[in-house]
């Protein structure tokens, strides 16, 4: 069977649990990923992120700095 996937999601993460022992007391699960899906487009996505108490921020700028890194670093 194969997992369903949110099309205008950049990127989906198929996961399976891997530990549920900290369920009952912190309501807490552990997963692993186990596939990832990645849109071919756009290549670097504008994202939103939630930073807490209500504030979101926006990233898309794309700042190169790959001719400063050693070809083996990159």
């Amino acid at each position: 069977m194969k997992a369903p996937l949110i099309a205008e999601c950049h990127a989906n993460f198929e996961c399976r649990l891997a530990d549920d022992a900290l369920v009952e007391k912190y309501n807490f699960f552990i997963f692993e990923v186990v596939r990832a899906h990645v849109a071919p487009s756009p290549k670097h996505p504008e994202t939103i992120h939630y930073t807490g108490d209500g504030v979101f921020m926006v990233v898309g700028k794309i700042i190169s700095r790959r001719a400063q890194f050693w070809p083996k670093y990159l």
